[in-house]
């Protein structure tokens, strides 16, 4: 507060009492223009009380007519560069000498003007062409005094907004009804490093917090994230669909964000060394107008995580080659999963269906295997749509076994007859890749036996 408002804060009491009278601020917001109050500008002064005198001219003129012609009834009518033309009764301008010119007539009234009277009007008109030119230039004289005062306004407006945003993170803080905590940055730490104890998404805890208020039998479970320091810098994430992956993620990017705004976060305990970037690929989507797939877009942003992430950044990576062929998807996935953790090094959540890849990076020191647990009712049932998994979303060690596509399915609303069909091709497709890999292990066997190659190309042929 003291930085904010402390005795660095600048003065500008005398500064907003002279714009305060300077202008006719309800003018000014009116119609646009900057009219500044008598005694301000001498200069303007001295025009307006030129205009004032012309006016006064022409009202003495006014009544010197309505003496002479003996009629209260004659004012000055039009509009524009037609005003102050004498509106006379017809039976009156009927008799009038050629010194009146007629302009106009309505019923029952001519409108006339004299040498006299179109002259104090052109007198007017100059005046008032004066004074115009002169509040087009205060305008800008206005604003330039404004300008010099641009230190002032900056140093100000900088620490209201520094006040508004801590009071913004502090109204959260106290309002959010979570376990808060300050987060603790390290800046000695020999690689990268975060550490979330009872972490909570902020925004989906928030709510699900405030529907349990209302009645609803729900609670936002939260999970422990280490990266980095004793742990692996990359997490590969598997688990069933629907599980929690992608919140998780999400949840650890958004805690970052917060804590290095300097806010509180929603955890028991949060350790980290500071982030440079984070870098997020979640979600599928193409560029219709830029003739871009789903899969090239990708790629693209997958190529710009490659291109720019340094040691010190946060990567989220969520189900990275969903847009391909399953066999190119896994490829691509293998080789960035490994670039990630060998060669960036950088703190990396990485989530994926593919158990094949969780099985090729099993022995890569610096990946991580974790996954979003369950509890499953009749798994190995023969019937899919009997199965039921129960969401616990809780981070676990190690690979969940399957991704519970086909609970997802029901879940879904697709028909139980679809459901078993697929389950009945999942099951063709998985003993027909079985009895491959089958064949290739005998292969290797022969192979490593010494059997002459005529047999290894004969096993090879049938394959």
């Amino acid at each position: 507060m003291d930085r904010c408002f402390g005795a660095s804060f600048p003065d500008i009491s005398k500064d907003l009492h002279h714009f305060k009278d300077a202008f006719d601020h309800d003018k000014a917001k009116q119609e646009g223009i900057i009219v500044p109050e008598r005694g301000i500008d001498a200069e303007y002064d001295g025009v307006m009380e030129d205009v004032r005198e012309r006016m006064r001219d022409l009202e003495a003129y006014l009544h010197k007519i309505r003496k002479q012609l003996g009629c209260e009834r004659i004012q000055y009518m039009g509009s524009g560069r037609s005003r102050y033309q004498l509106e006379i009764p017809e039976a009156i301008a009927q008799n009038l000498s050629v010194d009146f010119e007629l302009k106009s007539s309505r019923k029952g009234y001519r409108r006339m003007t004299t040498d006299e009277s179109v002259h104090l009007f052109e007198e007017l008109l100059e005046a008032e062409t004066r004074r115009d030119v002169i509040r087009r230039d205060v305008m800008r004289r206005v604003f330039a005094d404004f300008d010099t005062r641009a230190a002032k306004w900056a140093a100000v407006t900088e620490r209201v907004a520094v006040f508004d945003v801590l009071l913004s993170l502090a109204r959260y803080a106290n309002s959010s009804g979570l376990c808060m905590c300050r987060p603790e940055f390290i800046y000695d730490s020999e690689k990268p490093l975060l550490d979330i104890v009872a972490g909570y998404h902020p925004c989906l805890a928030a709510k699900i917090s405030a529907a349990k208020e209302g009645g609803a039998n729900t609670m936002y479970i939260p999970n422990d994230t280490q990266l980095g320091g004793n742990h692996p810098l990359t997490m590969l994430l598997t688990g069933p669909n629907m599980g929690g992956k992608s919140t998780l993620m999400r949840q650890v990017a958004v805690l970052v964000v917060l804590a290095q705004i300097g806010s509180l976060v929603p955890a028991s305990k949060m350790r980290l060394s500071p982030v440079d970037r984070i870098f997020t690929r979640i979600g599928g989507n193409d560029r219709i107008a830029a003739g871009q797939s789903t899969f090239f877009v990708e790629l693209s942003e997958t190529n710009i995580i490659l291109r720019d992430a340094s040691e010190h950044s946060l990567v989220v990576m969520d189900e990275l080659g969903r847009g391909t062929s399953t066999h190119d998807g896994t490829a691509i996935a293998y080789a960035v999963l490994r670039a990630l953790a060998e060669k960036v090094r950088c703190r990396a959540f990485f989530s994926t269906h593919y158990h094949s890849l969780c099985n090729a990076v099993r022995d890569v020191a610096n990946i991580k295997p974790a996954h979003m647990a369950c509890l499953v009712d009749n798994e190995n049932y023969s019937d899919p749509t009997l199965e039921h998994v129960t969401f616990l979303y809780t981070l676990a060690s190690g690979v969940c076994p399957k991704s519970y596509g086909f609970f997802a399915a029901k879940v879904s609303g697709i028909k139980p007859e679809v459901i078993r069909a697929a389950f009945a091709a999942s099951q063709r497709l998985s003993t027909g890749a079985c009895g491959k890999w089958s064949r290739v292990q005998t292969l290797v066997q022969e192979a490593k036996s010494g059997c002459d190659a005529a047999r290894l190309s004969q096993m090879l042929a049938s394959m």
